[in-house]
């Protein structure tokens, strides 16, 4: 089954010129966002839907689950939420996405990389901090954007592949430095950003990864474990 075509704004025309490094946080449509899910569609998707505001019906696909949240929800609320979630593994805000023909391959997913617009990657990031901080990262999430380093991560699966995962992260990690100026890293350590290149049949999606380990291998926070025992003792009452 292929992966359906994202809802986007953004065109696939270059930037003639790197964007700013200052990146504006606010996207012009609500953002796109996928994750890896290991349980069941419907438990997944009650678990997104619990949790998160959406502003559209969201989609179970191939051990995925895609949704966008309501735009009304700020960086740091929206991050606690997601934060909450225990049926993912780790989420990404989609970057930028690209049908690919038989003919295709870096080339196009380097264009497409190449073409993330600041609005989307600046609100992403916004999230992507406010995301590291409650996992304590202070210091990567209050790194200024100049200095962020990010490391590109190549996933490919299906059939009609005429080149490899680790040429798919080279074509993605060069055509987002094209657009935002930041620089890749193969080092995990000296890169605090994640992002995901993934390719299936003749999809490509590009997707910043907001946590660094699995939601749904984190013990129960705070706030999920007061919840919890609530409900238990509204139950038994």
């Amino acid at each position: 089954r292929e992966l359906p075509q994202p809802e986007l704004s953004t065109d696939n025309q270059r930037p003639d010129t790197h964007m700013p490094r200052v990146l504006p946080a606010v996207a012009s449509t609500p953002l796109v966002y996928f994750a890896s899910t290991a349980a069941r569609p419907s438990d997944a998707a009650s678990d997104v839907q619990a949790t998160v505001p959406l502003c559209r019906a969201l989609k179970t696909l191939q051990g995925q689950v895609l949704f966008s949240p309501q735009s009304t929800l700020d960086a740091d609320t929206l991050a606690a939420r997601l934060c909450q979630l225990s049926t993912l593994g780790y989420v990404h805000v989609l970057l930028a996405s690209a049908s690919l023909g038989e003919a295709d391959g870096p080339a196009a997913i380097r264009a497409a990389a190449a073409a993330v617009d600041a609005g989307v990657f600046g609100a992403a990031l916004a999230v992507w901090r406010a995301v590291a901080r409650l996992e304590g990262r202070e210091e990567a999430a209050s790194t200024p954007a100049a200095s962020l380093v990010f490391r590109a991560i190549g996933k490919r699966g299906g059939r009609g592949h005429s080149f490899t995962s680790d040429e798919a992260k080279r074509a993605a990690k060069a055509g987002l430095t094209e657009a935002t100026g930041l620089q890749g890293s193969s080092d995990k350590c000296a890169a605090p950003l994640d992002v995901l290149a993934q390719v299936h049949c003749n999809r490509f999606w590009l997707g910043l990864r907001l946590n660094r380990s699995p939601l749904d291998q984190r013990p129960p926070t705070r706030t999920t474990a007061t919840a919890s025992s609530a409900t238990a003792t509204s139950a038994t009452s």
